[in-house]
């Protein structure tokens, strides 16, 4: 590899650790209870929704990884199953929880 080459890949990979490291000293990380949601919606099967709440948990904005009409239907879907799960009671997986067979 030419000595430009290296260079020029140890200047972006510091200043990508840099950014990096910035980035998490702001950040407070994620909370218990937002934990939970996401443990529940893996648990549900709802990977998207998954993703969503990830992202904005740690800050960043989904529409822009995720596509406009895709995020629009997921928020619509989960606000549809947070009417329908309001008069139920949904217990969070918690860490060591052993999951119960449905037979």
């Amino acid at each position: 590899m030419h000595s430009s080459v290296k260079s020029t890949l140890g200047s972006v990979s510091s200043a990508l650790a840099e950014k990096f490291a910035t980035r998490n000293s702001l950040e407070q990380g994620i909370s218990p209870e937002q934990l939970d949601q996401i443990i529940d919606a893996i648990v549900r099967g709802k990977y998207s929704w998954a993703c969503v709440l990830m992202l904005r948990f740690v800050g960043y904005n989904p529409m822009h990884y995720i596509p406009y009409r895709t995020y629009c239907r997921l928020v619509k879907e989960h606000k549809q199953q947070d009417q329908q799960s309001s008069s139920a009671t949904v217990v969070p997986f918690r860490k060591g929880q052993r999951v119960q067979d449905a037979d």
